[in-house]
């Protein structure tokens, strides 16, 4: 799984296959969850089942949000309900440090659970607001789901990854055709 330049695809992305009988859960435990996060350099603290749990229920208000938008349909009202709510939680504190070897980098505290998931909130808004919204596209693997941004100019993707969807639907569409 890619890291993209938003954090909030990236936690819609911990579900892969998702169209199947049998989707593919990528923050199967705590520790899945707090990997997950250091894998985007946020640390938290001490975290339990009932964090994984939230950030299960709002990687699924994001993709509500972010697939509607793909979509252009009206997302649920629990989803923005959801998102709003988290993203109003205060922001974590950040501090701006300077060092001959690094030059200007921020330090962030290490954050709660609930300031993680608000980082992760305020995200998606950015996104959705943004002028990335008019390139989000759903992958056209009929198993994936997954969404991701367009890039500018050229042709737009069709799938989330080349590699691995793209190819399982070329294959299929080359074994249709010597049917």
């Amino acid at each position: 799984m890619a890291i993209t330049e938003h954090i909030s695809l990236d936690l819609v992305a911990t579900v892969g296959k998702r169209f199947t009988g049998t989707p593919i859960e990528r923050l199967p435990d705590v520790e899945a969850w707090r990997a997950w996060l250091g894998a985007h350099e946020l640390e938290i603290e001490d975290c339990g089942e009932r964090d994984l749990a939230a950030a299960r229920a709002l990687r699924e208000a994001v993709y509500e949000l972010v697939e509607a938008a793909a979509s252009d349909r009206a997302p649920a009202s629990t989803a923005l309900t959801s998102v709003n709510d988290l993203a109003a939680r205060p922001e974590a504190p950040r501090k701006l440090l300077w060092d001959k070897r690094n030059g200007f980098h921020l330090d962030c505290a290490v954050l709660s659970p609930g300031q993680a998931l608000s980082l992760i909130a305020r995200d998606a808004i950015d996104l959705l607001t943004g002028p990335e919204r008019d390139r989000l596209h759903q992958c056209e693997a009929d198993t994936c789901g997954t969404v991701f941004v367009t890039p500018t100019g050229g042709k737009p993707r069709r799938w989330c990854s080349s590699a691995s969807c793209g190819n399982r639907e070329r294959v299929r569409a080359h074994r249709a055709t010597k049917r």
